[in-house]
């Protein structure tokens, strides 16, 4: 009798362990209601002509509860930690849906593989220069971390372009 009850009480974990597994599952493949809207050519080409720095979170159609807090957890660091720089129009921030056949070409030119978020400023030269900030799925779960991985890829950015 002992051992009858023992199998059904772990019988009963493992439908629980079953079921939570299940429902993070769905939470994590949420699509959205509606696409991400394509952020017009010619704005984006305004506000990096303004911008010495911009900060791009590349998404797609599909977006995750970690995708989104990617994306906000970057702003938010944008808006408390560099708000002067972008009133003054020195850091635009930006998201851009890689989905949309019109931003395509950001796949290849920023050699995108997965939703990630780029910084790409002006160096002396005038020449592009960029970095991918990959990071940001392994640091997710530490927001101080994250916030302090955007923040030094900016600082970063900034320091070549005001040197």
């Amino acid at each position: 009798m002992k051992k009858i009850i023992q199998w059904v009480l772990l019988s009963v974990v493992l439908l629980g362990v079953v079921v939570a597994v299940v429902r993070n599952r769905s939470e994590l493949a949420v699509k959205e209601t509606a696409p991400i809207q394509a952020v017009e050519s010619n704005t984006i080409a305004s506000a990096n002509e303004r911008a010495a720095v911009t900060v791009t979170y590349f998404t797609s159609n599909v977006r995750c509860v970690s995708c989104r807090k990617i994306e906000a957890l970057t702003l938010n660091t944008i808006e408390t930690q560099f708000a002067e720089q972008m009133s003054s129009h020195w850091l635009v921030f930006e998201t851009i849906n890689i989905d949309l056949p019109e931003n395509k070409h950001y796949i290849e030119e920023y050699e995108l593989s997965f939703k990630t978020v780029v910084i790409a400023y002006g160096d002396e030269t005038g020449e592009k220069q960029w970095r991918k900030m990959d990071k940001v799925w392994e640091l997710l779960s530490n927001e101080d971390q994250f916030d302090d991985y955007i923040s030094e890829g900016i600082t970063s950015a900034l320091s070549h372009i005001t040197s």
